[in-house]
């Protein structure tokens, strides 16, 4: 015997609900194949639910085809095992290779089946007669009168002939469609009243409700909308035809009876099995192209208000908001820590509840709400418990004078004597017995309603524990209308919020001067909106703070114009910086006429209100005055962690490379300034004082403090960014031959991959020299300069191929094959065409 068969028996099926909890079904499948006892004390574990994803499954990560194969496979399985004379006629064309009935056990497998969900595709006929080999008999049979009449029986002709093609798809998938459901039966049958959960297709609705009395251990029903109660008149008739008025009659008949008949069914199985069946689902069987099957909310409510209520259900969510609704006030809510994936489609969740939003007072153990907007005053209640915590801890020690201003408190059932204060140990409300919801996670997005004050409110009410806020406004067409997002205004100080994510896809953000003080513990700030065009005059800095947990600041539109820079002399974490402005899928960006960007940057005595003191913000010295300047960049900020850098329009045009000096682990930097039109001004002529540091500047860190250096130290200090591997540079950069060497090899020494475009002021000659005599760890550069010609490119050593207008052989479109060259070099990309250079050094020269 087996050390397994040695166990006890409730040590194997302790190992056996591991195995099946972290769905290791291979190997249960693999452990029915040692011995009798072995496979009799797994079976349960591997049939209680056959159905659920990978129970037959040949990969880790199972693909479509791989389980429509396990699916299939499965319920051939179960419907070999049947008795032969049970089946119905249309299953009996099925090769299913059937168990003699007179074998012992026939139900193996079935009698262990506790949740029956078989879904549509678990039959695949292609599985059974692949193309162009179809049985005789079957093809004959589903050709042949009799089905045209089991079709007509299955309302299934004639039916939407326009989405199935040819007349012989049409009746193979007719009869997909009757074979499923005399599957389904044919399965569930025998053993309907072992069986927990059940699939029942609504077209064979009657046949299983009267069997009903039999499903006394349901507790979970999925009905499938197998049979079309929702018409779409362009699916239906390819936007050809017009449903005529008797065609729309019967099938709004027909839905009706449908919808009644699934009422009907819940409702006798709670008159049976009183609070057995604890949960109801419709899902379309996925039965009809292009012409989804969805059931009513008014009728899932009329469902679910026969169902008891949820049993103190720990989230809300698209799931089982429905079923929350119809009980709206009998479900115990205490123990709800999450409201979410309430986004899609908001419509039936928020129209139900904005008049009843009094629900999430109810939430007590609320910790994460991801959901829409639900109008004004949401969290207005939030608000007031907080202020009321703080006035009863104010006036702990005067309960007389407490009861009379706070009579709102001592709402609950059982106060004192007539006359008297209220008892406060029988009318405390919840926040005062138990505190204030916990909430650390907010998530709020605007669809079919504006944002109004929940954010807001919220940050007010849960500011001792919120620690992360996201606000997502005008993703819908509707509401893509100019307007201002107020962001930080009324705010309190939020002490443990890590992650600031604010979109206004389709407006600006304002930000309020102090918010970036108030959230001094920030490890993710994201502030995008769609500004793409602005006067300089109308920029207000926001106030700068300290940041030192910072790791990831991206700030799009607005909020990077307003932006503090002095900000960045605290981030010694940050390892990920994005400004800029306009969406990231732009062509071009928007840059103001220098003129009037220098003169934003004057120094004025308002602007300079804050000042940095290399440790840390002074205090505001004298009462804030309107801002008319911007405070200077000064690109020396000590950012030992950052790996990212990305600057768009103006502030690519403003940046100083000896930022990267005081980078040491950046990897990765984008400076895209191209611009919407073409203006001589605004071109970026790079010279050597740009790769140098200025003379008497160290490259100490902020922290060590920054000193001028003595006359004899004055030297110049070429500009390195060890780290930095790739380069994006676009825009009217323009750099000459001269300074090739230093930029491309001397800054970079470690630069792998190149792109410009736009880049000008130098060729194709100096830098192929340039790569092949000095030693880089450059791979490949994608390059705007123009084609050398062909005596020119093999003058330089260049290799390349043309693409012959992107009809070569072995490539793609538009794409050269590979250079095949022994030896280290570049792969340069033209506009073109690719060229390889190899490198001295090499094994062999080019």
């Amino acid at each position: 015997m087996d050390p397994l068969s040695k166990l006890p028996i409730e040590c194997l099926q302790l190992i056996l609900q591991v195995l099946s909890q972290q769905r290791l079904n291979a190997a249960l499948a693999a452990l029915l194949q040692t011995n009798k006892y072995i496979a009799t004390v797994t079976l349960p574990f591997l049939y209680d639910n056959p159905y659920r994803k990978g129970i037959h499954g040949y990969m880790a990560v199972q693909t479509t085809r791989s389980r429509t194969r396990s699916d299939h496979v499965l319920t051939r399985i179960l419907l070999s095992h049947l008795p032969p004379a049970t089946l119905p006629p249309v299953l009996t064309h099925l090769p299913l290779g059937t168990t003699n009935s007179t074998s012992p056990g026939p139900l193996i497998y079935a009698a262990f089946i506790r949740h029956l969900c078989l879904p549509s595709w678990a039959l695949d006929l292609d599985y059974y007669w692949p193309k162009g080999s179809q049985r005789r008999e079957a093809l004959a049979s589903i050709k042949g009168p009799e089905f045209t009449r089991m079709c007509q029986a299955h309302n299934l002709l004639p039916c939407y002939e326009e989405n199935l093609g040819r007349e012989s798809e049409i009746i193979q998938h007719h009869y997909q469609v009757i074979v499923w459901r005399e599957a389904c039966w044919s399965i569930a049958s025998p053993i309907l009243d072992q069986l927990q959960s059940l699939t029942i297709p609504i077209f064979d609705l009657d046949r299983y409700a009267s069997a009903i009395t039999r499903l006394g251990n349901l507790e979970h029903l999925e009905f499938a909308l197998d049979d079309i109660v929702d018409y779409s008149e362009e699916a239906y008739y390819g936007g050809n035809m017009v449903m005529s008025p008797v065609f729309e009659s019967e099938a709004k008949a027909r839905k009706e009876r449908r919808l009644h008949a699934m009422v009907q069914c819940v409702r006798d199985h709670a008159q049976l099995f009183p609070g057995r069946l604890k949960t109801v689902i419709c899902n379309d069987a996925e039965m009809w192209p292009d012409l989804n099957q969805t059931c009513p909310v008014e009728t899932m409510l009329e469902i679910f208000r026969i169902l008891p209520p949820l049993k103190s259900p720990t989230f809300l969510s698209k799931t089982n908001f429905l079923h929350f609704s119809a009980h709206l006030q009998s479900t115990d809510l205490s123990q709800v820590q999450e409201i979410t994936d309430m986004e899609a489609p908001p419509c039936q969740w928020y129209d139900l509840h904005r008049d009843g939003r009094e629900f999430l007072q109810r939430c007590r153990s609320l910790k994460s709400i991801h959901m829409d907007t639900l109008g004004p005053g949401s969290f207005a209640w939030a608000v007031q418990e907080k202020h009321d915590m703080e006035s009863f801890g104010n006036n702990d020690n005067n309960s007389n004078n407490s009861s009379s201003n706070n009579n709102d408190i001592y709402s609950g059932s059982g106060g004192g004597e007539e006359g008297g204060a209220p008892s406060l140990q029988k009318s405390r409300p919840a926040y005062l017995e138990h505190g204030l919801v916990p909430l650390e996670e907010f998530n709020i997005l605007e669809s079919d309603e504006p944002l109004t004050d929940e954010d807001d409110n919220v940050v007010v009410a849960f500011s001792q524990t919120l620690k992360k806020l996201t606000i997502t406004a005008a993703t819908y067409e509707q509401l893509r209308i100019p307007r201002t997002l107020h962001v930080g205004q009324g705010w309190v100080d939020l002490p443990l919020l890590t992650t600031l994510d604010v979109s206004a896809a389709w407006n600006r953000l304002s930000l309020d001067i102090h918010l970036f003080r108030r959230c001094p513990n920030l490890t993710l700030a994201s502030l995008t909106d769609n500004t793409t065009r602005y006067r300089c005059r109308d920029i207000r800095t926001c106030l700068s703070a300290d940041l030192p947990r910072l790791d990831t600041l991206d700030l799009t539109g607005w909020s990077g114009l307003i932006f503090h820079p002095a900000t960045l002399h605290s981030t010694v974490a940050l390892k990920k910086l994005w400004i800029a402005i306009g969406r990231d899928d732009v062509d071009a960006y928007f840059i103001p006429p220098i003129s009037e960007l220098e003169r934003s940057f004057e120094e004025n005595p308002a602007a300079a209100l804050e000042e940095h003191d290399g440790k840390g913000l002074m205090p505001i010295q004298v009462t804030e005055a309107p801002r008319m300047g911007r405070p200077k960049w000064t690109w020396d900020w000590y950012l030992p962690q950052l790996t990212s850098l990305t600057l768009t329009a103006e502030f690519a045009y403003r940046f100083q490379f000896r930022m990267l000096q005081r980078c040491p682990s950046l990897e990765f930097l984008s400076l895209n300034m191209r611009l919407t039109y073409v203006s001589d001004q605004l071109t970026r002529v790079l010279t050597k004082a740009d790769l140098f540091m200025p003379s008497g500047v160290t490259n100490e860190p902020a922290g060590e403090g920054k000193e001028l250096l003595s006359k004899e130290q004055h030297q110049e200090e070429a500009i390195v960014a060890p780290s930095l591997e790739v380069v994006r540079l676009m825009g009217p950069w323009v750099i000459d031959d001269e300074l090739v060497p230093q930029f491309f090899i001397h800054m970079f020494p470690s630069l792998a991959d190149m792109e410009e475009e736009g880049l000008a002021g130098y060729t194709l000659e100096r830098l192929v020299k340039v790569l092949r005599s000095m030693p880089n760890k450059i791979e490949e550069m994608h390059l705007s300069l123009p084609e050398p010609s062909a005596e020119s490119a093999k003058e330089m050593g260049l290799v390349g191929e043309k693409d012959n207008d992107g009809d070569d052989e072995d490539g793609e479109d538009g794409e050269v094959d590979s250079v095949e060259v022994e030896g280290s070099g570049v792969n340069l990309y033209l506009e073109w065409n690719r060229y390889f250079l190899k490198k001295d050094g090499a094994k062999d020269a080019v």
